[in-house]
C-alpha cells in the first residue's frame, strides 16, 4: 500500500514531475492595518495564488504576518520577487 515514507508503493518517483518550492516568512504589518485589511490581502491572495498553483497559509496576529507557501519554483520565484518590492 504505502512506504515509510507515505509514498504509494510503486509510485513514479523520478524528478521528471514538477517541484514544489516552499516559502517561510514573517513580516510587520504597515501602520494602520487592520482585520478587515488582512481580509482584503486575503482574498486577493487566494484569487491570484488559486490560478499560479500556489497554496499556504498566513497567520496575523499583534501586527505580524507569518507566511507558509507552496507551489511550483518558477512561480514561487515571480511571488517572491514581488514580496521585496
Amino acid at each position: 500500500m504505502f512506504d515509510e515514507f507515505g509514498f504509494p508503493r510503486g509510485a513514479d518517483l523520478s524528478d521528471d514531475g514538477p517541484t514544489l518550492c516552499t516559502f517561510v516568512y514573517c513580516s510587520r504589518a504597515a501602520e494602520g492595518v487592520d482585520e478587515i485589511e488582512v481580509g482584503r490581502i486575503v482574498e486577493t491572495a487566494q484569487t491570484r495564488n488559486l490560478a499560479r498553483s500556489i497554496t499556504g497559509v498566513l497567520v496575523f496576529g499583534s501586527g505580524v504576518f507569518f507566511q507558509l507557501i507552496e507551489g511550483p519554483t518558477a512561480q514561487m520565484k515571480k511571488l517572491r520577487a514581488s514580496l521585496y518590492r
